[in-house]
């Protein structure tokens, strides 16, 4: 009777819990039918992750305004801080969801010489060059020349950034030895006005917010830097002008620096597999784009240098853009 009882209200269940299912499937089938999801919604879009810098760096606004005008059916930027070219690499490397670094030029030589990362040349690609990132030396007014820099204590960057790779291997070059201290962008500059530091570096596509905040009050200069014979590679000479900031040079004059070259990184994905396709599309999309991110007003003037079909040295360029490219 206790088995027979069991069985019966089992049965019930069953019976309740089918005819519950029938009748949920049938709603839902009649209101697709009625509210269609909107074509966005039926396919898959892809997210593609792009690690850029600081809050107050190019890196961090290029990703914004890639993700502001790159969101088709297919693919939609997600743009994400970072810290600095390095880190970028390594993340890219190791993180899932992060598809695209923004990282200096001189990442990569930085790689092969340290060994960190083996046979780097082989999993990492480029899709294309941005914008040339200018080398800012903020000092006090009375230094004149950067030599006047050795045996200092001066800010570059946090440890880890692309702005302490550069300024190590700028300093070393020129055979000038500081004393090298990490902190924040915003600290090392803090720490200048008060006497701390002699001076700061910060790498970043002119004009930048940090450096365009400084006003005539501060006591602050910006240090000339001398393009040598023992600066080769990925470095090359450029200027500051009255234009790029109004507060530290001036309007009949231009200030000597060094600069090197922002690129889009990507993990070389096997031809054929899902992540190889949606950084293609990422890459038609890019190129499709550029002609409303070049209209200036809200977008960065760098935007304006962007050619993603120049060769950058020392890199090989990623195979979806290749074929692009090439068509």
């Amino acid at each position: 009777m206790t088995s027979s009882l069991r069985f019966s209200w089992f049965s019930r269940w069953n019976y309740l819990s089918f005819r519950r299912l029938i009748i949920a499937l049938f709603l839902i089938a009649v209101n697709a039918l009625a509210f269609p999801l909107p074509s966005s919604a039926q396919g898959k879009q892809e997210l593609i992750g792009v690690i850029s810098g600081g809050i107050t760096g190019t890196y961090a606004r290029f990703a914004a305004q890639m993700a502001s005008v790159i969101d088709s059916e297919a693919i939609r930027v997600l743009p994400m801080l970072g810290k600095g070219s390095q880190q970028n690499i390594r993340d890219l490397m190791q993180i899932n969801g992060i598809d695209i670094a923004i990282v200096q030029s001189d990442v990569l030589d930085f790689y092969k010489n340290t060994q960190e990362i083996p046979n780097i040349q082989d999993s990492i690609r480029y899709i294309g060059k941005l914008y040339n990132e200018e080398v800012h030396i903020v000092t006090r007014a009375g230094v004149e020349t950067i030599k006047e820099l050795e045996g200092a204590l001066v800010g570059v960057g946090p440890a880890g950034s692309g702005t302490e790779m550069t300024a190590l291997t700028l300093f070393e070059a020129l055979g000038i030895s500081v004393v090298p201290v990490n902190a924040s962008n915003q600290e090392a500059l803090d720490q200048v006005k008060e006497g701390a530091l002699t001076a700061t570096v910060f790498v970043a596509g002119k004009p930048t917010p940090l450096i365009e905040a400084i006003s005539a009050e501060d006591g602050l200069i910006l240090l000339p830097i001398e393009l040598g014979k023992s600066v080769q590679g990925a470095y090359f000479s450029t200027r500051f002008t009255h234009d790029d900031y109004p507060d530290l040079v001036d309007e009949a004059q231009s200030l000597d620096t060094v600069a090197v070259g922002a690129v889009l990184a990507v993990f070389n994905w096997r031809q054929g597999t899902p992540r190889y396709q949606a950084v293609s599309e990422f890459c038609a999309d890019l190129l499709s784009a550029l002609e409303i991110l070049k209209t200036g007003g809200a977008y960065h003037p760098k935007w304006q240098e962007v050619d993603l079909t120049v060769n950058v040295p020392g890199w090989q360029r990623f195979g979806g853009m290749e074929e692009l490219l090439a068509n």
